[in-house]
């Protein structure tokens, strides 16, 4: 029983506090909602900010490919060919008398003698004479044609004889001029071997280190895009303990609307959030009427035509756009760069400032929360 009335004590205690609280939150002066509207929309626009200052820098990112530099090898000198033996001269085909001699050794005397003897008398044997004379002279002409082709090739094959001689001598005299240059070109390769091997090993080197630099430029850009993504989180926290008073209806819980609530306030539109002439109200109606935009993508793409009804949102939009640009930039710079860099002193700035701005924020958490 004793266990019991404690338990029951304890929910009615909590119970009157959270009546209490209530009731205390709900009568906030003008200046103490304003104040507190202020912070909401701090920490809304530094979650949209932290949000796509990441989102920009992450595809900024990239490792830096290294390429080897290329050192060219130096040719060994050339040596000296063999050229084989000079090119001697052989007749494919000769031509030979032996037939035309022959027959005219044996046809010319003959008929010679038989024509003396038979002058005037015409028998079958001058007939075979005079046959035998056409016959001879027909191989004494087809041998002489022969001969003509022969000379004629003869001429071709001491034509072709020439040239290869002449490209042999070229061959030759290319071959003496090596011949004596060998010595001094090896010297000279050596000495371009060894420098060669020296920049191998140099070019290695810068490999290397070119490398290690990117690797680490890289993981440091990681790394800061890391530690960007838990302050986000860091402020999320606040921002939903902020909300957690439930002073602010769930509708209107985004950047946009708590923007342009707190811009009633804080221009004297508005000094309640309820009510008929309450900033809900106030918000609602203008969103009917076009005079103010909720849609996030629209806004981005149509930035200039909030400015004037939703003035305090149109300038963190600008701020953020500003940031996200210079951020992203500098960023992306860290991994292009050819140097060891250890910190990005843009972005430990901004982000001690968005620090500096959440724990504010908590201390005001504190200080409602006594």
């Amino acid at each position: 029983a004793t266990i019991g009335v404690c338990v029951f004590c304890a929910a009615a205690s909590v119970a009157a506090l959270f009546y209490l609280w209530g009731i205390f939150m709900q009568n906030l002066s003008t200046a103490e909602m304003t104040k507190y509207l202020k912070n909401i929309v701090d920490l809304e626009c530094l979650v949209y900010r932290q949000n796509e200052i990441i989102n920009s820098s992450e595809n900024a990112i990239y490792l830096r490919k290294i390429v080897k530099r290329d050192v060219p090898k130096p040719k060994e000198p050339r040596k000296v060919p063999d050229i084989g033996e000079e090119p001697q001269y052989v007749e494919k085909g000769k031509y030979s008398f032996t037939k035309a001699l022959w027959i005219g050794t044996a046809v010319c005397p003959v008929g010679s003698l038989l024509l003396m003897i038979l002058y005037k008398r015409i028998t079958i044997f001058s007939i075979i004479i005079g046959l035998l004379f056409l016959v001879g002279a027909f191989f004494c002409l087809g041998d002489f044609q022969l001969y003509k082709e022969h000379n004629k090739r003869k001429e071709k094959e001491m034509k072709e004889f020439e040239e290869k001689k002449k490209e042999f001598e070229k061959k030759k005299a290319k071959n003496e001029r090596l011949k004596n240059t060998y010595p001094k070109r090896m010297e000279q390769y050596k000495a371009d071997m060894k420098v060669y091997n020296a920049e191998l090993l140099k070019a290695k080197k810068e490999y290397t280190n070119e490398k290690q630099v990117a690797e680490h430029n890289y993981s440091l850009a990681v790394n800061t895009i890391s530690d960007m993504k838990k302050t986000q989180n860091d402020l999320e926290i606040t921002l939903k303990s902020l909300y957690n008073f439930d002073i602010i209806f769930p509708k209107y819980r985004n950047m946009i609307a708590i923007c342009t609530i707190y811009e009633y306030f804080a221009s004297g539109r508005c000094s309640e959030l309820t009510g008929p002439n309450g900033a809900y109200n106030l918000y609602e109606s203008e969103l009917r009427q076009n005079m103010i935009i909720d849609n996030l993508n629209t806004i981005i793409s149509q930035l200039e035509s909030i400015k004037n009804n939703q003035f305090i949102l149109y300038n963190e939009m600008i701020k953020t756009n500003s940031l996200m640009k210079d951020l992203s930039y500098d960023i992306k710079k860290v991994v292009q760069s050819t140097q060891r860099i250890e910190s990005i002193n843009s972005v430990i700035a901004q982000q001690n400032a968005v620090i500096a701005k959440n724990t504010e924020a908590i201390k005001y958490i504190a200080l409602i929360n006594g």
